[in-house]
């Protein structure tokens, strides 16, 4: 299932483009949308709130491939886990290098990344994740 999802979101951000892929997955990950036509008032104003979110352009496509069809919109919550914990090992070197103590980069980083002190060490205890030569050539979605 994990892969079904990844491979659903890669489909979406060719579709309407990274950025607007995972601000639809931010704000909708998790659920089933069913676009409108947009023939009727509720339609179009969803369809506008959808614009306002995602970019006017990614919302038409949306409406286009998958009007009056269920969307599901995949969480991408490992993935997103993993990217954040990636970007958290990142900014935990820059901190050392700035000449901060340990104990202060997991008070930094607590705050920033809004998860607790505790959850901050038990990243910095995880295996590193695997060399960029060892990934697959393809990229997906994060």
């Amino acid at each position: 299932m994990q892969d079904t999802n990844i491979t659903k979101a890669d489909y979406f951000a060719r579709l309407i483009g990274l950025p607007a892929t995972l601000k639809l997955v931010e704000d909708f990950g998790g659920l089933t949308l069913y676009l409108p036509v947009g023939a009727r008032e509720a339609g179009r104003q969803m369809l506008a709130d959808l614009a306002r979110r995602i970019g006017p352009e990614a919302a038409r496509i949306l409406a286009r491939h998958y009007a009056v069809t269920p969307l599901y919109v995949p969480n991408c919550k490992p993935v997103l886990l993993r990217a954040r914990d990636a970007a958290l090992l990142k900014d935990r070197q820059q901190l050392a290098r700035e000449g901060l103590t340990e104990r202060r980069i997991v008070q930094c980083l607590a705050l920033r990344y809004h998860i607790t002190e505790r959850h901050v060490w038990t990243i910095f205890k995880k295996p590193p994740p695997p060399a960029p030569d060892r990934q697959p050539r393809q990229g997906s979605l994060l």
